[in-house]
């Protein structure tokens, strides 16, 4: 191997010896545990600075020699990219902070600070994406940037998923949106037209619209992409991401090789009757949600609601609340027991009714996860399972 001696607290070589410089430091970052502290690691390739650093994570690191320049350039371009609505909403998101640093939510950082919990800002909608944001919102308001868990604390891995699929969209033109709803804590992926069509996400419902992705199904989605090839890759996921090519095949979208897999995808979604199983779904939930929306206000007969009339609730439920750790597992879990309750056919009127599939009244106990129809006497408790109730 070739030798490297650093001077001055810096090696200086050519761009022909980065690999051999960068091979050599990655093996005394092993012996030192992926730590860079006490190893020189500064260096001057053709003139310009360059630095160590993780693409990875601890677990998987994967180190390299970055251009420092470029970083520098990069954050310019982060920068330039956070505006906000107007001047008070720039002072209110300034005006919070935890141990004199910039914090959407110091009462969840003083949380996760005294259990050792690392946290980091999420923007909902990524401030470089270029998506427009509903009315009133800026990139970097609060309504846009929620306090997560880091590192080990993020169990389920939704920052490198979301890290991950912006990439995929970024490099590529997709036409999906991906945004962080920390009502549930996942990755959710709208079509961009769907958005658009939406009030740039306004009224976007986001327990109902589009779909949830974890990290491996990220992963899944990119090779299906290169492959045409689904794999593991659920039907219906795949039939939504789809559906906007499938109307238009036309749609000039293919401009890489990550998205070669495309038409053999649609091919296969269609054989396996993905599209026509999404339209029957979305048919249902939306006739569901004009009958509510018509008990509601009131209106009998023939309505002036029509398929194309928005029903969502608006983004703004996901964008911009701050919740707790403890909240963000209650919201999962409310997720959930909705779930759960649409799989014993219980339906909730607008007015808090629950009603069974029979059109009975029941009673719900929400701290005890038991659905109770009132009978004579003590009824009959039906408790709620991941396989239905007992």
């Amino acid at each position: 191997m070739e030798e490297f001696v650093p001077s001055q607290g810096q090696y200086s070589i050519t761009k022909n010896q980065k690999g051999a410089l960068e091979e050599k430091l990655r093996q005394q970052l092993v012996i030192n545990k992926n730590s860079k502290k006490g190893i020189v690691h500064k260096t001057i390739i053709d003139g310009e600075e360059h630095y160590m650093k993780n693409g990875g994570n601890k677990t998987n690191p994967v180190w390299y020699l970055k251009n420092k320049g470029k970083k520098q350039e990069e954050i310019a371009r982060r920068d330039a990219a956070m505006n906000y609505a107007d001047p008070t909403s720039e002072e209110v998101r300034k005006t919070r902070t935890f141990n004199y640093k910039k914090n959407v939510d110091p009462k969840f950082a003083d949380e996760a600070y005294m259990i050792n919990a690392k946290t980091y800002e999420e923007h909902s909608v990524a401030a470089q994406s270029g998506v427009k944001l509903p009315e009133g919102i800026g990139t970097d308001d609060i309504e846009n940037v929620n306090l997560r868990v880091d590192k080990e604390f993020d169990v389920d891995n939704v920052k490198s998923a979301k890290d991950n699929f912006e990439d995929l969209a970024k490099r590529n033109g997709n036409p999906w949106h991906a945004f962080h709803n920390n009502k549930t804590d996942e990755l959710q992926i709208i079509n961009q037209q769907e958005w658009n069509q939406k009030g740039n996400g306004e009224f976007v419902d986001i327990f109902e619209d589009g779909v949830t992705l974890n990290k491996s199904e990220v992963s899944a989605w990119k090779t299906a992409l290169k492959t045409g090839k689904l794999g593991k890759f659920p039907i219906k996921k795949a039939a939504y991401l789809l559906k906007e090519l499938n109307r238009n095949p036309g749609m000039k979208i293919l401009k890489g090789t990550a998205l070669a897999g495309i038409p053999a995808l649609l091919d296969v979604v269609e054989a396996k009757e993905g599209f026509q199983q999404l339209f029957d779904e979305e048919t249902s939930k939306r006739d569901k949600s004009l009958a509510n929306l018509k008990i509601a206000l009131g209106v009998s007969g023939a309505a002036t609601l029509t398929p194309l009339a928005p029903i969502a609730n608006p983004v703004a439920t996901v964008l911009g609340g701050t919740v707790g750790i403890a909240t963000t597992v209650d919201a999962q879990k409310i997720k959930k027991q909705q779930e759960l309750m649409l799989s014993l056919g219980i339906e909730q009127l607008p007015n808090g009714t629950l009603l069974d599939s029979a059109q009975n009244v029941v009673q719900y106990d929400y701290e005890k996860g038991e659905i109770i129809t009132p009978q004579i006497g003590q009824g009959h408790v039906k408790k709620l399972t991941s396989r239905g109730s007992r």
